[in-house]
């Protein structure tokens, strides 16, 4: 056996040989999907690994602190959101706003055949809402994308609170993404066996004011590293690594954030464990959701495809009567405390 054989051998034996994989545009969000977004914002001894493929990492068992459940995050249509006027959101097909509530985080994204990008965040909350426009679009991805890959772009943004009604902070700068490294990962929710990891490199020269009218206050150059990890046909980051520099010579916060839960009605199935089910489904009048004892539903929430609230009401007997609904395909969010989880319905 000679050494090129030698070394295939041991590769396939000690780390099992993946695929490399390429992102194509079934990453582009539709109307519809739904996903959570756990993590840490701060963490320790956290190392990303170096560049090439056939890596395998993990993640399991995170240190840090900070832990948080993110909320369930729906994409929907733009138009019906609270930041439809703005020039950004004008401009996106695809809004992605929190599962049960107007309140909260806000993301517009144009999506093609050919990138995915994100115009226009927003924060939506009475007496403190704020906007961020993207002067110059920041290319979230590019297809197909495979490893060794990589594409830059100028971008700018100008983040403004609208109660108030004058710009506090201005940034604008370099990004280069570079897909780097192709592999198997493991995070605190599951294991991937087919992942492409995105680096980051974002140089940014940031401005704020106060008062509209005043001087732009220039606060330096900061540069950004972070890292993501996609699996095909997943929309979002199965884990995220970033390194964030806070203030200038200092003041770095790590933070990993890893994917919890999603539903795509495309036919990926959930992440997590299943802790409740819904019967029968699909169903035509009356549905029935039975949880464990260590996570008991308190309030359901129905979404059409298009993202509009159908039906919501608390979860008393575990029953819910969807006979008024049309046939079709849906999103059932079941809600204890802080945390909504989320499977697919089919009205028929």
């Amino acid at each position: 056996m000679n050494k090129t054989i030698l070394i295939f051998v041991w590769v396939v034996c000690t780390h099992g040989l993946f695929a490399q994989p390429v992102l194509h545009n079934n990453l582009n969000f539709a109307i519809g999907d739904s996903y959570r977004i756990d993590g840490y914002n701060v963490v320790t001894n956290i190392d990303p690994g170096g560049p090439g493929g056939n890596q395998v990492w993990d993640f399991e068992v995170i240190e840090g602190e900070d832990f948080f459940v993110g909320e369930t995050a729906l994409c929907v249509n733009p138009s019906t959101t609270p930041f439809a006027d703005s020039i950004g959101a004008a401009g996106a097909d695809i809004a992605i706003k929190p599962f049960d509530s107007e309140f909260g985080a806000y993301q517009y994204y144009k999506t093609s055949a050919s990138s995915r990008e994100l115009l226009a965040m927003g924060w939506y909350q009475t007496g403190n809402t704020s906007f961020t426009n993207y002067l110059n679009s920041n290319i979230d991805l590019q297809f197909p994308l495979a490893y060794g890959d990589e594409f830059d772009f100028n971008t700018e943004l100008l983040m403004y609170s609208i109660d108030m009604g004058y710009c506090v902070m201005r940034d604008s700068g370099h990004v280069a993404i570079e897909a780097d490294a192709w592999g198997s990962i493991t995070t605190p929710a599951e294991t991937y066996p087919n992942v492409l990891r995105l680096k980051t490199t974002s140089v940014m020269h940031s401005w704020y004011r106060f008062e509209s009218g005043e001087p732009w206050m220039y606060l330096g150059e900061f540069t950004d590293i972070s890292y993501d990890w996609y699996a095909p046909g997943i929309k979002v980051p199965v884990l995220s690594v970033m390194e964030f520099l806070f203030a200038k010579g200092g003041g770095e916060m790590p933070a990993l954030h890893f994917l919890a839960e999603y539903q795509f009605p495309t036919g990926i199935e959930n992440v997590e464990k299943t802790d409740f089910s819904i019967y029968p489904n699909p169903a035509s009048d009356m549905v029935s959701i039975a949880s464990g004892d260590e996570w008991l539903a308190e309030e359901i929430i129905i979404y059409n495809q298009q993202g509009r609230e159908v039906l919501r009401q608390k979860s008393e007997n575990g029953m819910v009567d969807v006979s008024e609904l049309k046939t079709g395909c849906y999103i059932i969010g079941i809600k204890a405390g802080n945390i909504t989880r989320i499977r697919k319905l089919i009205i028929n």
